[in-house]
């Protein structure tokens, strides 16, 4: 955790970000039905709810309706943040020619590779694992994509996937590709690996939210499970992660709550978020 872990936040949380899957989502990819509750609990008591995504807007949408949360997202890890009420808040899409060289890239290792844009998701190279891929995602996705599509419209992300043992033979090289483009890999699960311009992380992301809606960071908490959640848990003011995380996700928290499929999420707003009002009804 912290160096210097906190019992408690040092404000009032008035907003909240909350990771998708692998947080409040079970295994199952649905919502922990403790944890959609607790979330629906907090915006009946004012706390902002804001579901912070490597996913697209397109796909994180269904969720937020299901729980009854509005349309205020981080999404794409931090390169586009949209808010409910004002539209986009922050874009920093990847350059054309550099999605087009993550494009060659996947099509000569064969790896499964796709393309996110604001309101879409797209396959650049068609793996077997693409299967694998809409089974998780349950959204439409645009079969391909052309080379002029991608530089008239860039997208806001790109994604290699592949089981993480084959993920991983390739990794190294992402990484020296992405470093040549100027850019930044992450993963956001153990088969999912993400470029993304320097600049773009849930960080930051929610930094840029923050400031928009004028919520100091001491009064903003979030939870998440894994690596692409280290920066959104280090900015935080206070922050979970879950059992099932990753050991940098524990690290960068303030504490660690139980798993997504043991309801880890409402587990952390009856002691974090909420605890300090409920204590003083």
């Amino acid at each position: 955790m912290k160096e210097g872990p906190r019992n408690r936040p040092k404000a009032p949380i008035r907003l909240l970000a909350v990771d998708l899957d692998g947080t409040l989502l079970g295994s199952d990819r649905t919502p922990h039905p403790a944890s959609a509750e607790a979330l629906r609990l907090c915006r009946q008591r004012g706390v902002r709810v804001v579901l912070a995504s490597g996913r697209v807007s397109l796909t994180m949408a269904p969720f937020a309706e299901a729980i009854g949360l509005e349309r205020t997202f981080v999404c794409c890890n931090g390169a586009h943040v949209v808010e409910a009420r004002h539209g986009d808040v922050l874009h920093t899409p990847l350059p054309g020619n550099a999605a087009l060289a993550i494009w060659e890239f996947g099509r000569q290792r064969g790896l499964q590779t796709n393309l996110y844009f604001r309101d879409r998701i797209a396959f650049g190279h068609r793996s077997p694992f693409g299967d694998v891929y809409l089974s998780r995602v349950r959204a439409e996705v645009q079969p391909s994509v052309t080379r002029e599509e991608i530089l008239r419209d860039p997208p806001t992300k790109m994604m290699v996937l592949a089981e993480p043992e084959e993920l991983e033979r390739h990794r190294a090289a992402a990484e020296e590709l992405a470093s040549g483009l100027g850019l930044r890999t992450v993963l956001s699960e153990p088969d999912y690996l993400e470029f993304l311009v320097p600049t773009a992380d849930k960080g930051s992301g929610l930094r840029a939210l923050c400031r928009h809606l004028g919520v100091p960071r001491e009064s903003c908490a979030a939870i998440g499970d894994y690596s692409n959640d280290v920066e959104m848990l280090a900015w935080a003011g206070f922050s979970g992660a879950m059992a099932n995380g990753s050991e940098d996700a524990k690290a960068a928290a303030d504490a660690v709550v139980s798993s997504n499929d043991d309801g880890g999420v409402a587990e952390f707003v009856s002691r974090f978020v909420l605890g300090e009002l409920g204590q003083s009804e």
